[in-house]
């Protein structure tokens, strides 16, 4: 805390993360993106896909994004051999680095976001993916501020994921996010804000 932290919000271009339910298939596709790293936690993404599948849910599963450093690497090889141990990967896709625009059609053709991260700061991505009117579920205590509770899973707990992902699958879980980002995240708003703090 300090009288010189001013909160901003992230400046998200809703003009350009818009949705557009036309691409969405009637395949049930979840979408991840970010840094490939250990804190990223995907293995409890994958290990919950496992009780999706055990289950008879028909889905797929994109991530996007590389390795930073070696820790990386060795973790990407770690849960791809988790992946192919589990009878799943037919169910994963992994696309690598992707420019920042070409990530618009995955948001709007995938059905849920799925957020994982231990950092505990925001991640743009989940504020994208909202703009885009994806429904998101989410273990980071910063989403926790906004979500709501229905859309948390507890960290590194893969049958509650499992359990929430089954219920948006099913239908009886959605929320209109896409409100929120445009009244405290878009880029017009932080631009202003920037602006003032300038002249002041």
């Amino acid at each position: 805390k300090s009288d010189k932290v001013i909160v901003t919000g992230h400046g998200i271009d809703t003009t350009l993360f818009v949705p557009d339910e036309s691409k969405r298939s009637d395949k049930f596709k979840m979408l991840s993106v970010g840094r490939i790293a250990e804190v990223k936690n995907y293995e409890t993404l994958i290990n919950a896909a496992k009780i999706l599948k055990n289950k008879g849910v028909d889905f797929s599963v994109t991530i996007i994004g590389e390795p930073a450093i070696t820790v990386d690497n060795i973790y990407e090889q770690e849960i791809k051999a988790l992946i192919e141990g589990l009878g799943l990967s037919g169910n994963f896709k992994f696309l690598g680095k992707m420019a920042h625009r070409e990530l618009i059609p995955y948001y709007q053709s995938h059905n849920l976001f799925v957020h994982l991260s231990k950092t505990g700061s925001l991640d743009k991505t989940v504020l994208e993916a909202m703009s885009c009117n994806m429904d998101v579920l989410s273990s980071n205590d910063a989403a926790k501020s906004f979500l709501p509770p229905e859309l948390v899973f507890k960290e590194n707990d893969s049958q509650d994921l499992a359990d929430k992902i089954i219920s948006i699958y099913n239908g009886n879980l959605h929320y209109e996010l896409r409100d929120f980002v445009v009244k405290n995240h878009n880029l017009d708003n932080l631009i202003n804000i920037i602006s003032t703090i300038i002249k002041r």
